[in-house]
């Protein structure tokens, strides 16, 4: 058998929060071989080396044997060269069945140029359409003033940033001053999307990332919301919704529901049980109706929720109102 250990421990380093740009104390991985013979040794490698490193390798060099009980230290450094969370993988390979081993390792790279919310994950969004934006505000904790690059916001993936951003091009932001970026998710296609907001500047630790990531859906609702505006108290009112398949494959529907708590009782909607017959082909559509009948004074909220066989699902589809 052959294994990798550390006093014990599990095979994976975790190097917690680093400074951008500052290389951490090494983290040894003592690689042993229990079995009853030798094991040729073949090469040590990262899977990621922008922000790891191997800072040294006591180990027999690739062609040599490592000897049955017999031990070696391999070195790991991590210099986080942006902000955010960093994987990697130590892969050692060797004559042994189970080559390659692995060792798992992490680290967060961080900035006294910091961002609430350090990480943006957008709700479902139909494929073609736009999110809301979220708003991320930069905060200057550097104890000088901060100059933005000049390209000083950009993103990537299927993520775009507004005019309303105020981090702009050359922007000398204060000591504990503040600015604002917009993001925005603009899915292309269905399933997980992930991307970054990156922001350059002076400052040693530039450029900053915000990761960001949503789903891509193939079910459009038209309109996205319906606000049942202001309503007298028991008496009903109605709005038709359209439902698009904007994807490429028929979609199999299997139910809908609305989720809206006690008060949920005040919305319902028609159409047939499962919602479109049960299938939407691609670019097929389906009307259905929706309600809301107050039973109180003030504002009221719930979802409309269609399961799927799409990425995504159950798509949801907001319901508001107003009783008076």
């Amino acid at each position: 058998m052959f294994a990798t250990r550390k006093r014990g421990c599990d095979p994976l380093r975790v190097f917690g929060n680093q400074p951008v740009k500052v290389a951490s104390a090494a983290k040894n991985v003592t690689i042993t071989n229990k079995g009853t013979t030798s094991v040729t040794m073949g090469a040590i490698t990262l899977s990621e080396t922008t922000d790891f490193a191997i800072f040294s390798n006591a180990c027999p060099p690739s062609g040599s044997t490592l000897a049955p009980t017999a031990s070696c230290i391999v070195g790991l450094t991590f210099k986080p060269q942006s902000t955010g969370a960093k994987k990697g993988v130590l892969l050692i390979n060797d004559s042994d069945p189970t080559s390659p081993q692995l060792v798992g390792m992490s680290g967060t790279g961080t900035s006294t140029v910091t961002f609430s919310p350090a990480s943006v994950t957008f709700a479902a969004q139909t494929v073609g359409t736009t999110s809301s934006a979220t708003k991320i505000t930069l905060t200057n904790k550097t104890g000088a003033a901060v100059t933005l690059g000049a390209h000083a916001v950009s993103a990537s993936g299927p993520f775009l940033t507004t005019a309303a951003t105020t981090c702009t091009n050359n922007k000398v932001v204060a000591i504990n001053g503040t600015c604002f970026i917009y993001a925005e998710f603009k899915p292309t296609a269905s399933g997980y999307a992930a991307g970054t907001v990156t922001v350059t500047n002076r400052d040693a630790t530039s450029p900053q990332t915000v990761d960001l990531a949503g789903i891509g859906t193939l079910i459009k609702f038209n309109p996205s919301v319906v606000n049942f505006g202001i309503v007298a108290v028991g008496i009903p009112v109605s709005g038709t919704v359209t439902m698009t398949n904007v994807g490429p494959t028929t979609v199999t529907l299997t139910a809908a529901t609305i989720n809206g708590g006690i008060l949920g009782k005040d919305f319902s909607a028609s159409g047939s049980e499962p919602p479109c017959g049960g299938s939407l082909a691609p670019a097929g559509t389906c009307t259905f109706t929706v309600f809301f009948t107050p039973s109180i004074v003030g504002s009221e909220s719930a979802t409309f929720l269609v399961f799927d066989s799409s990425v995504g699902s159950p798509q949801a589809l907001s319901l508001t109102g107003q009783g008076q």
